[in-house]
C-alpha cells in the first residue's frame, strides 16, 4: 500500500521550476527540481509525462518521483476533483477547502521509503506550504495544516540532509585516513626496497673480506703444524 500526500496551493500563486528552486536554493535546502524535454524555467512546475517523470537532483544524486501537479477542477483526470477533496477534508476534521483553479500536487510513495529519498518529498511539500500559501494533508490518513503541518515535514527532511552529510564526512576522512596509510605503506615499502638493494655489494665485498682471512689463517696454522712454513 503506497501513502499519499497532498498540498493545495490558491490560484495564481502556483511556483514555476525557477520559482521553487530559488526558494529551496534560498532555504539553503540541497534540492534542485530538474527540467525535462522542452520545460523551461518559466514554465509551472509539474511532471513530464506519467509515472516517475517528476526528477529532482538531491544532495548530488538523481532521482525519480512520484509527483503529480494538476489544477483543481469538475472531472478527472484533467483535474483533482473539487467536490471529492473537499468531502475528504471534511471526513478527516479540516475547515480548510479548496476551489476550481487552485492548484495541486499529489505525491506517492511506498510506506517503507528510505529517508534519504522521503526527504525530497518533504522538502517539496514543505517549501509549498511555507513559501506559496500552500495548504497540505494527507490522502489516506487524518493529517492536514499549515505552517506546523509543513515544519514537521521540514524538521524530518533537514535531519535527514544532518545524517547523510555527516556519513558522508565519516566516509571521506576514512577514506583519507586509508589514504595515508597506502602512501605510508608505500613509501616504507621503497625504503625497505632501496636499502635491499644495497645489501649484495656489502654481502659480497663482507664475504669475500672472511674468506681472505679465513684462508690466512688456516694456511698459517697447517704451516705451523707440518713444519713446512718459512
Amino acid at each position: 500500500m503506497s501513502l499519499c500526500y497532498e498540498v493545495a496551493v490558491p490560484q495564481g500563486k502556483w511556483p514555476s521550476f525557477g520559482q521553487m528552486n530559488a526558494a529551496l536554493q534560498q532555504r539553503g535546502y540541497p534540492l534542485r527540481v530538474l527540467l525535462q524535454g522542452d520545460q523551461k524555467l518559466d514554465d509551472p512546475m509539474q511532471e513530464f509525462d506519467g509515472f516517475l517523470s517528476f526528477h529532482v537532483e538531491f544532495m548530488g544524486e538523481f532521482q525519480e518521483m512520484e509527483v503529480y501537479c494538476q489544477p483543481y477542477g469538475p472531472k478527472f483526470p484533467d483535474h483533482r476533483i473539487t467536490e471529492d477533496t473537499n468531502e475528504h477534508l471534511e471526513e478527516i476534521g479540516s475547515e480548510f477547502r479548496v476551489k476550481d483553479g487552485d492548484h495541486n500536487m499529489n505525491v506517492g510513495f511506498g510506506p517503507r521509503i528510505p529517508q534519504k529519498f522521503f526527504a525530497p518529498y518533504c522538502l517539496l511539500m514543505g517549501t509549498l506550504v511555507c513559501d506559496f500559501g500552500g495548504y497540505g494533508y494527507e490522502g489516506q490518513g487524518p493529517s492536514f495544516g499549515r505552517m506546523d503541518w509543513a515544519q514537521e515535514l521540514l524538521d524530518s527532511a533537514e535531519s535527514t540532509i544532518e545524517y547523510e552529510r555527516k556519513q558522508a564526512a565519516s566516509a571521506a576522512a576514512k577514506a583519507r585516513k586509508e589514504a595515508d596509510a597506502a602512501l605510508v605503506a608505500q613509501a616504507n615499502a621503497q625504503a625497505a626496497a632501496k636499502q635491499k638493494k644495497g645489501f649484495p655489494l656489502w654481502r659480497t665485498l663482507a664475504v669475500i673480506v672472511v674468506m681472505l682471512l679465513l684462508a690466512e689463517f688456516v694456511d698459517k696454522n697447517i704451516y705451523n703444524f707440518t713444519g713446512t712454513g718459512a
